[in-house]
This record gives structure tokens, sequence and C-alpha cells, in this order.
């Protein structure tokens, strides 16, 4: 006698629907869809680990459907179903209809979802890859031009793998509802640091070749500039003991080293070819577990299951370098900032100023052009480069000093105070300006916090002649165009509180 299934859909938010369904008569991995007013319009996979009466059972679900709110009406009515069965909704029943939503756009959603759009993983609508055949010929011609130079210049073999390489070893195709192209290489280093630089000399390499990347942890992005091609490098290695791991993690049994992993293969990814590794079976069963072959589109690579080894995470220090080298290399060296205007006009003639993070010195070379002497620092290479160049061209390099100094970096720091202060002379007890600002800059690199300020006095305290300038933009009232009518006062002696800010700037 066959049994009703028993299930439950334990959070429903705009954020995810989440829950677990158990079917008595053992039935697997039974499809669990999302309905609008009866018509489904997203599925997803129950075969995630649950504890279920103190056992682990893979009977739980998960499906992100962040934009599906954007068409739900006050009327409108969502169902979870599975087995034939509608599964209780906690904290709403059998149905949820959200009363204080605006006009309803199920129709337009039902367009667009005739027309091949899927909710991707990470609740989306957007048109599935599988139908974006542009898409595909734009992202699979990236995949090889890369291939070809990371060969020629590392000797590295970019493969696909994660969700890339799952679509094509299981299904021959593109994952309909996923976003991206993934990709790595297996580093022929071991330790961390090695596989890190390494990494970040493909990243440098990647920019100077003229590619838009946006640096994360794990991997990075790739893009052609102007193109909607993005393109995920991840990168893996394998440990002392021969075991193999990539950037983003694994959910599945370990996996040692073989000749298998490093001999490349065709597979076909729709209608195109990429490669992947020979062994890429074992390498899915070691990234997603032994039920791979099994589609779940609410899979999460953030479950209890991942495992990851953090020391070969890129730091944020590298992360960050990376961001504004290719942010200066875009953006050239433009107008001064409103702030910069604000005070400028409120300083006194001939006035020594110091800034931290000049970026590409546009504000540094506002003020040495309006008869200021100017001593800037800044720690990314081609930010220095840019404004060196700016002053050049509008013979500022006199009354513009720009220099390269990491402030996070306290010897760097101190050399830079103290060497400015001394060669620029220019006003009696710069020097001790210089060191009064030293001892700020310290406390911001810090995030606020030493010696000084532990005793209850701000090492800011007496730095400067005008009101704390870095606080100003957070000041009430404000003026035309949102300047700040009045400045506050700086902290005084016996009052304590870091200079925020995202650079820091002082006068002498």
């Amino acid at each position: 006698m066959l049994q009703t299934p028993v299930g439950i859909v334990e959070k429903f938010t705009p954020k995810v629907i989440r829950g677990w369904i158990h079917d008595p008569d053992g039935a697997p991995n039974p499809t669990v869809s999302i309905l609008l007013n009866g018509r489904k319009v997203a599925h997803t996979t129950a075969c995630a680990p649950v504890n279920f009466n103190g056992t682990i059972r893979n009977i739980g679900f998960a499906r992100r459907l962040c934009q599906l709110w954007n068409y739900v009406g006050p009327k409108d009515e969502i169902q979870v179903e599975c087995l034939g069965v509608t599964l209780p909704i906690a904290q709403h029943g059998l149905s949820f209809v959200d009363t204080a939503a605006k006009k309803s756009r199920a129709d337009e959603l039902f367009r667009k979802l005739d027309k091949g759009y899927v909710f991707n993983k990470y609740g989306i609508l957007n048109l599935s890859i599988q139908r974006d055949q542009a898409w595909q010929k734009g992202i699979t011609e990236l995949f090889w031009e890369l291939q070809r130079k990371l060969k020629e210049r590392f000797d590295v073999d970019l493969q696909v793998t994660y969700g890339t390489m799952l679509g094509a070893v299981r299904d021959k195709n593109f994952i309909g509802h996923d976003n991206d192209f993934d990709t790595c290489y297996i580093s022929k280093f071991r330790s961390a640091r090695r596989v890190r630089r390494q990494f970040l000399k493909i990243c440098d390499f990647l920019i100077d070749e003229g590619y838009k990347v946006l640096v994360k942890k794990t991997h990075t992005w790739v893009m052609i500039p102007g193109t909607e091609f993005k393109m995920d490098i991840f990168y893996s290695w394998f440990h002392a003991n021969d075991e193999f791991e990539a950037s983003y993690g694994y959910h599945g049994p370990a996996l040692k080293k073989k000749p298998e992993l490093f001999q490349m293969r065709e597979v076909q990814l729709g209608n195109f070819v990429v490669h992947a590794p020979v062994a890429a079976e074992d390498m899915l069963a070691h990234f997603y577990g032994t039920e791979w072959r099994t589609p779940d589109p609410g899979f999460s690579h953030y479950g209890p299951t991942r495992k990851q080894t953090l020391r070969y995470l890129i730091p944020r220090r590298q992360v960050n370098r990376l961001f504004w080298r290719q942010f200066y290399r875009d953006h050239p060296t433009e107008a001064e900032s409103p702030f910069a205007q604000f005070v400028a006009a409120r300083l006194q003639p001939g006035t020594l100023i110091f800034e931290c993070g000049s970026g590409n010195g546009r504000d540094a070379l506002f003020f040495a052009a309006r008869g200021f002497q100017v001593v800037a620092s800044e720690a990314c290479k081609e930010g220095v480069e840019q404004a060196r160049k700016a002053a050049a061209a509008r013979g500022l390099e006199k009354a513009c000093k720009l220099r390269r100094v990491d402030v996070g970096k306290e010897a760097e720091l101190r050399k830079f105070f103290c060497a400015s202060a001394h060669g620029v002379g220019a006003r009696e007890g710069a020097p001790g300006r210089a060191v009064s600002a030293l001892r700020a800059a310290q406390y911001l690199a810090r995030g606020g916090s030493d010696a000084a300020s532990d005793r209850g006095r701000s090492p800011a305290s007496g730095l400067f002649d005008l009101p704390r300038v870095q606080d100003a933009r957070r000041q009430e009232p404000r003026g035309p165009q949102g300047l700040p009518q009045s400045l506050p006062p700086l902290p005084r002696s016996g009052e304590s509180g870091p200079p925020h800010a995202r650079g820091l700037r002082t006068h002498a």
C-alpha cells in the first residue's frame, strides 16, 4: 500500500525557499515545483542532506527566487508541490499570498518563461544560457583565447571546472540556470605562498593584456571590456600528501594525484567543444559528492559539507591592490572632488598638505595648482604613475611631490613623513607637523587603536589648525550641493577617536 509523502517548507522568504520531503516509499531525488497561480515557475530537487529523526538523509531542498517577488501581486498564490502533494509552508499554510504586494505582473512573467527565461542559481530571471547562442559563442571563444595565452605564458592548462564541467560531462550542454563559465588550472606548486603568487601573476598578466578582471579571494572574473562574456578562473593544487584541492572548495571525497587529472580531453558543451581532464568524473565527485549526476538547481557551495583550506586564499590586501591597479588603468586623472574644493577655500596660502591615499592625484594636483605645497602618497603603482604624468603635463612636479607608499606598512609611512617634511622645509615646524601626521596615519592604518588612544588621547589631537575635515561629509546641516555648512571641532585632549576616512589629508 502506497503511503503519502510528508514534508514541509521550513523557510519561505524572498531570499530562499527551503524545506524537506520524505517519501516512505523511497522515491529517489523527487522534483520539487514552485507554482504561481497553479503554473510551475521554477523547480529544484530534494537531494540535500538533512538530519531526519537522528539519521542523515538526502531529502532536503532549496531554491533561490529573489526576483519572483517582482511579479507577485496581492491576489497571486504561491504553492510548493512534490510527488503530487502540496507542502505546507511554515507560518502560512498550504499557500502564500502577499497581500502587501503591488500590482500583479504574473502574466508578464509567464510570457518570459515561454520565451526561455529561467531563474538562475541566484534567483535572477535571465534568458537561459542554453538558449543564448551569442553568449555561448563569445564565452567559448574567450575560453580558447585564454587557454592559449596562459599556456604560452605560464605553462598551465586552462580547463572547465565546477558547474561548467558538470554541464559538459553530465548533460553535454550548459546548465540552463547557471550564469557564468567556470574554468580552472592546476598549479605546479604546493605551498600556499607559491600557489597564491602564481595566481596573482596571472591576474596581473590579464590586466596588462587589457582584460577586465574582478579578483576575489578564491578566483577572478575575466571579461572583455564592453561585452557580457564573464569567465571565472579558479586555481587548484596538490597538497604535500598528493591530495587535490581547488580554491572554491569541495563537498565530496578526497581526490589523489594521478596522471588522468593532467591529461586533457575534448568534451561537448552545447554546440561547442572545451577542454576537461580525462578524470573529470572523479573530479566532479570530489567537488559535489557522489550524487553529482542528480540535477539540483538549489545546490549551494555554502553548505555544511564544504571543505576548504583557507591559507591558500588570496589576502584582501592583494585583492584590493589588483582592484585599484585596474581602476587607475581604466580611469584617467579627472577633475578634483567637491570635498577638495570645500577644503581649499578654507586653507591659508602656502599651506603644506600631506595626502595619504592620493589615488591618481586629482585632489593633490588641484591643491598644488592653487599654490599649496603638496606631498602625496599612494600604494598603487598605476595611480602614482598616472598622477606623475598629469603633474608633468601641468608643470606641477615641484609643487606636488608624489610618492608610492603603503600606509599599512609602518616603516614606509615613517620614512615618507620624515623625509617629506625635511625635504620640503617650506615652513617652520613642518617636521613636527609630519610627526603628528605620522601618528595619526598609523592610528588610521591600525583601525583606530594604538598606545596613545589607549591612554585616552587621540593621536590626531592638535594635528590640524582647521576642524577635522575628514568627518565633514557626515555632518549636518548641509549647504548647496550637499556640502556641509560648518565643520566639527577636532577632539580635545582627553578625547579619543580615529580619523574616519578612506584617505588622510593633513596640513602643516
